[in-house]
């Protein structure tokens, strides 16, 4: 290949949906914290960003009330982990210009951390209007040979959710470490059922005495109306509850045209209308280094123009273009099961109503999304299949998920509204990809990225699974003493300890660079628990004779938890050692200022074409 036909950089990150572009806009940003030369790459195979998935789906930002139905806690904490990780590094980091101005949320001051709604449809704003969450506390049952058993099943899991959502959001502080957020710690003591808790068998007071102190009575009255009104049709002859929770409605385009601006700001440049396929990953010949030696790009409109990209590490944030056997076993010689799964989106226009809810029942939750226009008064309604089909479903399973929506909307709105001639209503089907748990068993929810390095040992292997939230505790405790602890000696035994010491050193720097204070110590640090944990991990390697590898595979599962898979990859490169190879003595490349694109959401896209199909007719 010519000299023109070659890319060399420090990052090639591949795929330009919300996981590839929050991972190259953290990134950019921490090279530039530490004062450091790094030229990025974001590859998109579209002419714009966030057409797949991250353009699709609802726009729903989900803080963990949803998944608190479920026995496994897993769903909720990285929810509500997102949540802390969205404040600490998008509303809190100074170096995220753009923080202040549109990721609108309240601060945290033994306050119910929640999105500011006073102006939810300001344009700019990431948040736009909250969710509310109707709690059925009636079980729906087909089976009558087990309906008392089922009854009783439901009703213990509707205490459960009404104690995890007040336990967290009503019951818990949201402490200030550093300046920041820390979530209250779920973990394997955490109360599940009210019987179970410190304070569970007073959930009615936490719901509606405390709740003063994150809502006014005004917001509780609001909210009751709201229910009062939901029940006025069908839904008179069930019982109901309100549940109130921090969950919104995102602005998913914006989001990703300020993270793209902002990774652009930094000297991220990117490539857009460049495909990468499979076989074009060149791997070491000696295989088990398993090292990628560079990726070859092809133009989607010229396949003749392709690109050969050399870099130090590769990022793959593919979403649809995760195959489980070519580029994952085959190639990378990853071995985890890839789940993609079709979900069917019902979109009505005008809108169906201007409030944004949740049905949660026994059988199958309702979703009904309100999202206004961006330019314009009003708004369309994105009604959700929650389940989802399998990714070889017929057409006609399609259509059948589509009526069941259909019915369910006629049950809650009424059948005329949802047949209403000078309603615009369609069908379309996005597919989305999840890594499900090792054992292919379960669905988190949660981002998975991979191959990266785990191990515990000694003290922090019995520390850590058996009171993880007092572990963290004194890890926060070390980094605040700037090492002064007897935690000195057995720290550097785990790759998680290693990690956690980084995150809340990070956390301390960017609180004193947020008060204008010098953080020098706090960055020497950093560099100083960054080499041990460099030095541990060769250490590791060389014991399993293998070396490390310079790729990742990445998925964000939910839109919403970006923060933490963009957080969680910086860690593992500052581990990996990434910024200390990069180079603080050349002055920083000039890159292409790239104008920033970002498709419409899916469902407006429709909704325009079809408004000017009709205007010709």
């Amino acid at each position: 290949m010519s000299e023109a036909q070659v890319i060399r950089c420090d990052a090639l990150i591949v795929g330009g949906g919300i996981a590839g572009v929050a991972i190259a806009e953290r990134m950019a940003r921490e090279a530039r914290r530490q004062n450091k030369s790094a030229r990025i790459v974001l590859v998109e195979r579209r002419d714009e960003l966030g057409t797949g998935s991250s353009g699709s789906l609802e726009g729903w930002h989900h803080t963990g009330t949803l998944y608190s139905k479920y026995y496994d806690p897993l769903f909720f904490i990285n929810c509500v982990n997102a949540f802390e990780d969205l404040y600490n590094w998008y509303f809190f980091d100074p170096m995220f210009a753009l923080g202040k101005e549109h990721c609108n949320l309240k601060k945290i001051d033994r306050v119910l951390p929640q999105p500011q709604h006073e102006f939810n449809d300001r344009k700019g704003n990431w948040f736009l209007r909250p969710i509310a969450y109707i709690l059925s506390l009636d079980a729906e049952s087909t089976e009558s040979s087990y309906d008392t058993r089922y009854i009783s099943d439901w009703k213990e899991t509707c205490d459960r959710i009404k104690h995890l959502a007040a336990w967290t959001f009503f019951g818990s502080d949201f402490r200030n470490t550093f300046g920041s957020c820390q979530v209250p710690y779920v973990g394997k003591d955490f109360p599940l059922r009210p019987s179970e808790g410190r304070k569970g068998a007073a959930f009615t007071s936490i719901l509606f005495d405390d709740i003063k102190t994150a809502y006014s009575k005004k917001k509780v009255r609001e909210a009751l109306n709201f229910a009062s009104k939901f029940q006025s049709s069908l839904l008179s002859k069930r019982n109901f509850e309100v549940l109130l929770s921090p969950d919104s409605v995102m602005d998913t385009r914006q989001i990703l045209h300020d993270l793209a601006t902002m990774a652009v700001d930094h000297g991220v440049e990117i490539l857009y209308g460049y495909e990468l396929e499979p076989k074009s990953v060149h791997i070491s010949r000696y295989w088990n280094s398993r090292r990628i030696t560079g990726v070859t790009l092809r133009n989607t409109e010229k396949p003749d123009n392709t690109l050969h990209v050399v870099a130090d590490q590769y990022v793959f944030g593919l979403g649809l273009g995760f195959e489980e056997n070519e580029m994952l076993r085959d190639r990378l010689d990853v071995r985890v099961k890839v789940e993609k799964r079709l979900s069917v989106m019902v979109v009505a226009e005008p809108a169906l109503s201007d409030q944004s809810f949740v049905v949660m029942d026994s059988e199958n939750d309702f979703n009904h999304i309100y999202r206004p226009w961006n330019d314009k008064n009003g708004g369309y309604s994105i009604i959700a299949d929650s389940n989802g089909l399998s990714p070889d479903a017929s057409l006609d399973q399609i259509a059948e998920a589509d009526q069941e929506l259909i019915r369910k909307a006629e049950m809650y709105f009424g059948v005329k509204r949802i047949k209403d001639r000078g309603r615009t209503m369609f069908r379309y089907v996005c597919t989305k990809t999840e890594f499900p748990s090792e054992e292919g068993k379960r669905r988190y929810y949660s981002f998975w990225f991979g191959p990266k390095y785990e191990w515990d040992r000694g003290k922090w292997l019995t520390e850590k699974v058996n009171d993880r939230k007092k572990t963290q505790e004194d890890i926060r405790n070390y980094v605040n003493d700037r090492g002064q602890s007897v935690l000195a000696d057995d720290i550097r035994e785990s790759m998680w300890a290693l990690k956690k010491r980084i995150h809340f050193t990070l956390q301390r720097i960017a609180s004193k660079s947020k008060n204008g204070q010098e953080c020098a110590e706090s960055l020497a640090d950093l560099v100083k628990y960054r080499n041990e944990a460099i030095e541990c991990l060769q250490a590791n390697i060389k014991s399993e004779r293998g070396e490390q590898p310079n790729f990742l595979c990445v998925v964000p599962g939910k839109f919403s938890l970006f923060p933490t898979l963009a957080h969680q990859v910086y860690q593992e490169m500052e581990v990996r050692g990434f910024f200390e190879n990069l180079s603080s003595d050349v002055p920083k490349r000039e890159s292409k200022k790239t104008e920033v694109k970002v498709a419409l959401p899916h469902a407006e896209r429709i909704l325009s074409e079809l408004k000017k199909q009709k205007s010709k007719v």
